[in-house]
């Protein structure tokens, strides 16, 4: 499977209510978005 790299360039705002997984891999960050955690 290839991921895909996402930046400044080729992302867009996430509309408020999107359920969303950011990952940060230097940091070693998961972040979930409010509206995925009240999704389970």
């Amino acid at each position: 499977m290839k991921l895909k790299i996402f930046n400044a360039v080729n992302s867009k705002a996430i509309p408020t209510g999107e359920i969303t997984l950011r990952i940060n891999k230097s940091a070693g960050l998961l972040a979930f978005s409010k509206a995925t955690t009240d999704f389970f």
